[in-house]
């Protein structure tokens, strides 16, 4: 496109009449070497036109013209540079700055920003004002502002991304030295949260497969997968409220087992001076020492954590109901209340009470995560892992949730914690169970309603083979 540079003002031609040319007025030679234009120079001739400068004022036609032809003879004659050229300089600018923005401080930015619009406004202007060609000016400039809210926006985002991928592994990494601030109070279960996280993320992986195979409804986002990993690290964090004469209790008799062999032997001795000094015969001394020396040498056997056999509960039982008394008359009974408790327990090597108090870990460990704050994305976290013990018919605890009130992720954790702790071969009071008799063991547990039948076969499926 061709604009013409307006160097006349209206009036600024010189113009003389057509009646005076007619009439002889005018000399011949006046028009000589000149370009004469004819045209109206009256309002009523509807030939006027406002100018093209500041529309201040009118100019005829007849003056238009007269610019224009002004114009073409000294060169004044002004070009639109090709729109697709001033396409691409506007992009490269405006890309430059935009990559400048996105890699550089918000101080730098804005002073890029500045720099940017004024080489380019001043370069422009430069352009206009000693060469024919002209540029739109304002489109670089818009641009550049656009370039720097976009990448005001996207430091922002990028920002915030950073900031959740932070925090995000801040609470991973918080997770990890809970569990091991847990493993590392006891010689036993050192590996169990780990191991019961990693199957976790095993197991749903599996059944996202088979998912794709189109054999399952059942199916995990990677959102899911960190959430039931995180819950599966943080599940046991309770056990940090445990006394570890409960969680260590290796034994029935646990720590109490060295005072009650101290305190049968120091009766065996009484036993030996009272024969020696004739308050007994030495047969009946020998019958009682013999009692208390096949106990001691039987403790071992029935200390564990399997059922007492019928010979073993006799034992316990004579010995229990078993006092000596010395020659003032003083009662010391060969077991206390709280040993004969301890070697009555028919599985495991907890008593009732400390049953209670193991168990408790669970409600430990949602008081716990009741004070952490895991956002939208783990917001189910504390409810998994607090409720890993609770059982599909309604007799797992603390809550005694049933089937519809227990999540699949829940689930889950419940499968993988019981399987780990069946194999498990650091565990004291148990020998570790093979794979096959752990599924065995866990299929029972399925047929009773306690655990869920379709995690448990995924679960075969994947360990098994």
């Amino acid at each position: 496109m061709v604009k013409i540079s307006y160097v006349s003002k209206p009036g600024e031609f010189e113009t003389v009449s057509m009646a005076d040319v007619i009439d002889g007025k005018i000399p011949n030679g006046y028009f000589k070497d000149c370009i004469v234009l004819v045209g109206a120079y009256e309002d009523s001739m509807m030939d006027s036109h406002k100018v093209p400068i500041d529309y201040s004022e009118q100019m005829y036609g007849v003056e238009i013209q007269a610019n224009i032809i002004n114009a073409l003879l000294n060169d004044r004659v002004i070009y639109d540079v090709n729109v697709y050229i001033q396409l691409m300089i506007m992009v490269l600018v405006v890309a430059g700055y935009a990559f400048f923005a996105l890699n550089s401080g918000m101080r730098n930015s804005i002073v890029g920003l500045a720099i940017t619009i004024i080489v380019y406004m001043g370069t422009i202007i430069l352009l206009n004002r000693f060469t024919p060609y002209q540029m739109m000016v304002i489109s670089v400039p818009i641009g550049t502002v656009f370039a720097f809210l976009i990448s005001v926006i996207c430091k922002y985002i990028e920002n915030q991304k950073k900031r959740v991928l932070e925090m995000r592994k801040m609470l991973f990494s918080m997770s990890e030295a809970m569990a091991e601030a847990i493993e590392g109070r006891t010689p036993y279960n050192a590996n169990h949260t780990k191991n019961v996280a990693r199957r976790c993320v095993e197991l749903m992986d599996y059944i996202n497969t088979k998912h794709r195979q189109k054999k399952t409804d059942l199916s995990f986002t990677k959102a899911d997968k960190q959430q039931l990993y995180l819950a599966a690290m943080l599940h046991d964090v309770g056990k940090m409220d445990v006394p570890l004469g409960v969680m260590d209790k290796a034994t029935k008799l646990g720590n109490k087992e060295k005072e009650l062999r101290n305190r049968l032997e120091i009766i065996s001795l009484h036993i030996e001076n009272d024969a020696l000094s004739g308050r007994i015969s030495k047969d009946e001394a020998d019958s009682k020492n013999e009692k208390i020396k096949t106990f001691l040498q039987s403790l071992d056997g029935f200390n564990c954590g399997r059922p007492l056999k019928e010979e073993e509960w006799n034992l316990v039982n004579d010995i229990a109901n078993s006092v000596y008394v010395d020659k003032n008359g003083v009662e010391i009974p060969y077991m206390t209340v709280e040993e004969i408790d301890d070697l009555q327990i028919k599985a495991g090597t907890l008593s009732e009470k400390e049953r209670i108090i193991m168990q408790n870990h669970v409600v430990y460990t949602d008081k716990i995560l009741s004070h952490m704050h895991f956002g939208e994305q783990f917001k189910d976290v504390r409810a998994i892992a607090s409720n890993h013990h609770e059982l599909l018919n309604g007799k797992g605890y603390p809550k005694g949730l049933k089937d519809e009130e227990i999540d699949t992720m829940t689930r889950i954790l419940t499968v993988m914690d019981i399987y780990d702790s069946l194999i498990a071969d650091d565990r004291p009071y148990k020998k570790p169970k093979s794979v096959k008799v752990a599924f065995e063991i866990l299929d029972e547990e399925a047929e009773a309603g306690k655990v869920d039948k379709e995690i448990l076969q995924f679960a075969k499926e994947l360990y098994m083979n």
